[in-house]
């Protein structure tokens, strides 16, 4: 990025010659995808991309936005100067002004990358290979499933550098290798098992490679056990959920009602769509933070307005403490500004995302083994020995999220699992049924935690038609009380 130095200053010249403020960020990717079925090579390709923007500000606030693939001179100029048109336009015409950029401190900062292993340490060639074995052990372990493993790659570089002298580069790297199984018999059932992280060590690491074997061999043996599973009653339970389906109720339920660009629309909003801070909204016990981790498949450590990204406690004890704010709009919202703007790339203007999002509950029960070697019957076990379940008690166990929608301004959910076991001395699995409710009443009903923190739950979030990676979780385990309105789906 060093190499732009030379045209930074040419369009930072420029747009002072212009009467605006600008922001210019600059960003190059390089991604490896392959995917393998059934033991076959279907798709594989390596990708180079990147490219240039300009979000321009009049000093009454008017704002324009132009992109460009080209990253020279001569196109890059002439973006500066659609921006600033576009600016001026907004401004004539009683656009909505933004001062707000005008009031953040410089920032001149480099973060890169610490892998153990650089983006172009293994051929494309070579990650096919270790895939395809990776994918051709699982087959031959069960022959009565079709596996799909989807593998990627990417090394994302950015610049950002604005008129107050702001110049951060960073670098994002990120890895997934997620399968698909399926089974197969009078009806059909499928499942997930995935592992992310920053490198290829997902396949090269022994350690690594353990903890994703163990996953997908969860996953197939529930979706064998799936085919001749009954379908649930519906109604209301205490719930158990597992770290995955936690992470879903954070993000999907939560999350997005938190974010700052939102807020006249959400549920955690008053009449004049300030956020409701300090008000009490869940078990004084329980906190839900979001924050950017190294090393994480959401990883990002500055906003795309080039400021550093905050940790965020949305909720602590219990109580609305933050927002997921930018700087576009935290004042509409009565916030504080936490860094939070995100981009897919650098075609798209930045919105309040979140990044890795997590449920903490206080005082969870200490557990010494990893998530994947904790059975049903163990999980069980646990919650009687530590007397918050009762044995002639009604305890469904939901394991897998796959996916939901939440209305954020009516604070609805409505989620999917993989499966779902009825706790006992004897677990019976269920059925996948939908998982739905009210936000607030699923939050107050959250009673304990198990075992140790587990944040590696990924996705991909969309908002606005822009997609950026997530991640998230929260003890292995969490328990909900049974609550009205919180319901399982079924017959």
């Amino acid at each position: 990025m060093k190499k732009y130095d030379l045209l930074i200053q040419r369009v930072l010249t420029l747009a002072k010659e212009l009467g605006v403020y600008l922001i210019v960020r600059i960003q190059n990717t390089k991604s490896k995808h392959i995917v393998v079925n059934n033991g076959k090579t279907e798709e594989m390709y390596y990708n180079e991309g990147g490219g240039i923007s300009f979000q321009a500000f009049t000093k009454a606030g008017g704002c324009g936005f132009a992109t460009s693939e080209k990253i020279d001179e001569d196109s890059s100029l002439k973006m500066v100067k659609i921006a600033t048109e576009i600016a001026e336009e907004m401004e004539k015409r009683g656009g909505k002004p933004n001062t707000e950029i005008f009031q953040q401190e410089p920032v001149v900062e480099s973060r890169y990358s610490n892998t153990k292993y650089p983006f172009d340490y293994l051929t494309l060639e070579e990650e096919e290979r270790l895939l395809v074995e990776f994918n051709r052990e699982i087959l031959n372990s069960y022959g009565n499933v079709a596996i799909e493993s989807l593998y990627r790659n990417v090394m994302d570089h950015w610049r950002i550098v604005r008129s107050d002298g702001t110049d951060v580069y960073y670098e994002i790297p990120r890895t997934i290798v997620a399968n698909t199984i399926t089974a197969k018999g009078n009806r059909t059932a499928s499942t997930r098992g995935a592992l992310s992280g920053s490198d290829i060590s997902i396949l090269l690491d022994e350690e690594k490679k353990q903890k994703l074997y163990k996953r997908i061999q969860q996953s197939c043996n529930l979706a064998v056990a799936l085919l001749s599973a009954p379908k649930i009653k519906s109604g209301n339970y205490k719930i158990v959920l597992d770290y995955a389906l936690a992470k879903g109720l954070a993000h999907e339920a939560f999350g997005h009602a938190a974010e700052s660009d939102g807020m006249k629309l959400s549920i955690l909003a008053d009449e004049k769509g300030h956020f409701r801070e300090g008000e009490l909204v869940a078990s004084p016990s329980v906190s839900i933070i979001d924050e950017s981790i190294e090393g994480d498949y959401a990883y990002q450590p500055y906003s795309a307005n080039g400021s550093k990204r905050e940790r965020t406690e949305i909720i602590k004890g219990g109580i609305l403490k933050e927002a997921l704010a930018d700087i576009f709009s935290a004042k509409e919202a009565g916030v504080q500004v936490t860094g939070a703007g995100r981009v897919e790339s650098y075609r798209h203007l930045p919105l309040p995302r979140m990044s890795n999002i997590r449920i903490e509950v206080e005082g969870a029960i200490p557990l010494d083994k990893d998530f994947e070697d904790v059975t049903p019957q163990e999980l069980y076990q646990i919650l009687l020995k530590n007397n918050y379940i009762k044995p002639e008690e009604e305890v469904l166990y939901l394991v897998g999220y796959k996916g939901g929608q939440v209305k954020s301004s009516q604070g609805e959910f409505v989620f999917n699992c993989s499966g779902i076991y009825r706790l006992g001395e004897e677990c019976t699995l269920y059925q996948p049924a939908i998982f739905s409710g009210k936000v607030l009443s699923a939050l107050k009903s959250i009673k304990a935690g198990v075992g140790p923190l587990l944040l590696d739950a990924q996705g991909s979030c969309g908002k606005a038609g822009q997609n950026v990676p997530s991640s998230g979780g929260s003890h292995y385990f969490i328990l909900l009380e049974s609550n009205k309105d919180v319901i399982i789906g079924g017959e």
